[in-house]
């Protein structure tokens, strides 16, 4: 039970610092999320023949040409780690930027920022931006649900942290029963000071018998006293007719 209540606690902790980080998380969305409705409002189509762009201060209307120049100001910055502001579509900022581990890219900039690929050819990379562009209403979309996801996800880690440990009356109750029995113990020795040298009723010991050396004479009796020899019995005897 004490194991499992640390790993509660170790998993109360972890669940903590995802609370703090989706927190943080919902402001960010929740910014990005109005940037891309504002985008949306000034947004200018420019699908089939309304294609315009402006780049390196040209107004273009062919896709091909407009590509390829992206391509050539993306090649400029490779491995560079910079980023250039290029020209213009649909109401947006273009910028081309080097990114460190995806190398260039075309971000696309109005009220909030996007990307979009730089790929092999001149007509991927200006379909890659016209992408981002023409479909900013499922970006916001997108961003909508996440946002509301991210607010389920902080509410139930919430009371995960709240939720009390599941064997904590249990483990309250083996430990007062535990400290009970220590207390028996320690009281147990207060009252027989004495128990450990072998006296119970703590009176003071008399100390060991004392030993009766076996005689080395086997004449020696029981009490101690040695039998007379058959000389010492005759010189006894004349003794006492003498007297």
């Amino acid at each position: 039970l004490c194991r499992l209540r640390s790993q509660h606690e170790e998993t109360r902790f972890k669940l903590r610092s995802r609370i703090r980080h989706l927190t943080d998380e919902i402001p960010v969305m929740e910014r990005r999320h109005e940037a891309a409705q504002r985008d949306l409002a000034t947004r200018r189509d420019t699908g089939g023949e309304n294609f315009s762009a402006t780049i390196d201060g040209q107004s273009i209307r062919d896709r091909g040409i407009a590509g390829e120049l992206l391509l050539r100001n993306a090649e400029r910055i490779r491995g560079r780690q910079v980023e250039r502001e290029v020209g213009s579509i649909g109401g947006f900022r273009i910028l081309v930027s080097d990114n460190l581990f995806r190398g260039p890219e075309i971000v696309i900039k109005g009220a909030g920022a996007y990307t979009a690929k730089v790929t092999d050819t001149a007509l991927g990379t200006i379909r890659s931006v016209e992408h981002v562009i023409q479909h900013l209403d499922e970006t916001a979309a997108t961003l909508t649900q996440n946002i509301t996801d991210t607010r389920k996800r902080l509410a139930d880690t919430k009371a995960q942290v709240e939720a009390p440990f599941e064997y904590a009356e249990r483990l309250s109750l083996l430990a007062r029963r535990q400290q009970e029995i220590t207390d028996q113990l320690d009281l147990t020795k207060a009252q027989a000071p004495g128990a450990l040298d072998g006296n119970p009723d703590g009176a003071e010991s008399e100390g060991p018998m004392p030993l009766v050396p076996e005689p080395d004479n086997p004449q020696m009796l029981h009490d101690g006293h040695p039998t007379a020899t058959l000389d010492e019995a005759s010189t006894w005897f004349s003794f006492d007719n003498l007297a």
